[in-house]
This record gives C-alpha cells, structure tokens and sequence, in this order.
C-alpha cells in the first residue's frame, strides 16, 4: 500500500515539476517609460482657450463654446515606449550569455502630434438637459459631431453685395491656420497618424 502511495505521489511530483518547469520557462516583463517629448525650436504648442458655455447664466437641451489659439509656428510630439523583455530561464547557465528578446512598442497618448500654424477657432457643441455658466454639470451632456462655422455655412442669408456671407466665414476659417493634432501611438517610419484638420 504504501510503495504504491510512494509511486502514485511520485509520478504527480514529476508533473508537477514539469509543469511548472513548462509555466516558468518563459518569463515576460513590461515597463512603460514616460513619453519622450520633443517641441519644435522649444517652443511648446499653444493653449487653446475657451469662452464659458454659451448661452451665459444657464444652458438647456443645447449649448456651445467657441475657442481660441493663434501661434507663428510649432510642433510638438509625445513619445511613450513600452519595453518587454522575454527569454527562458531554461537557457540561464553559469558562464554563458542568456538570450534576451526585447520589444519596443508606442504607446496612444492624448496629442503624441501636435501642430500649430496660424489661427485655430475651435467650437464644441453639446446637448443635455440643464447646466449653469461656472459651476459643475450635475446632469450629463453629449458632445455633438457638429461644427458650428461648417452648419453656418448652411444658413441661407442672403448675398450681400454678390459676396456670400456664411461661406466666406467657413472658408475664412479653414484657412488662417493648419492646426493637427493626434492621439494614435506614433508610427514611426510613416506618416498614416497626421492628418491636416484644416484646408489651406
């Protein structure tokens, strides 16, 4: 009874050992380093500043803000890099080189490209329920997949002087500025994350 006990603890020892050989003989690690950012002549990217939710003292069902940056020229990157290393511990003898496979990866962050040429009018429209000018929103708003200067280009007033009003403010304002910005990992060696936001 017990020579058979013995072999039976035996033989679940040996898989056991096996497993855990098989489960430990690939060891993977991860870091993520802090992005490495770079700014075109130092120069950092502007601010984009906003006016208060419009209309002042209390919104409903719809509301907008309209922003606003003007600079002579910047771009600016994010880089972070996640590191991960692999390699066997059944491969780790006294004396010899272990082969380490390393792997670098970039990581999304918000604006790893950023670009700045000229003017850059913003807006932001949402819609919701009800929300005051300068306090926190206590009920939720959405934000809409709406620009206000291209929906102003749909305003049917009449032409003043032959000249049309609402397409010549879209046009006025795809045009004083190329303004980029991405949030995707940068794909270095190409240029499939720019996109220019604005015409020119």
């Amino acid at each position: 009874m017990s020579r058979q006990f013995f072999s039976i603890k035996f033989v679940v020892s040996v898989c056991l050992l096996l497993t855990a050989s098989a489960f430990c003989a690939q060891q993977q690690i991860s870091e993520d380093f802090a992005p490495i950012e770079w700014c075109f002549q130092d120069t950092p990217a502007p601010e984009t500043y906003w006016t208060p939710w419009l209309p002042l003292g209390h919104q409903e069902v719809l509301r907008m803000r309209m922003g606003f940056r003007v600079s002579t020229g910047s771009i600016c990157t994010k880089c972070p890099v996640r590191l991960t290393f692999k390699y066997d511990d059944n491969n780790a003898e006294s004396g010899k080189d272990l082969p380490i496979i390393v792997k670098a990866e970039m990581l999304a962050v918000d604006n790893s490209f950023e670009s700045s040429f000229g003017i850059n009018v913003p807006n932001k429209m949402q819609i919701g329920f009800f929300g005051i000018s300068g306090l926190p929103d206590f009920l939720p708003w959405y934000d809409l997949p709406w620009d206000f200067w291209e929906l102003l280009g749909f305003v049917p007033i009449p032409e003043l002087g032959g000249v049309d009003i609402p397409g010549t403010l879209e046009s006025l304002k795809n045009n004083i500025g190329v303004n980029m910005s991405s949030a995707d990992a940068l794909p270095l060696g190409s240029t499939e994350a720019y996109h220019d936001a604005r015409d020119l």
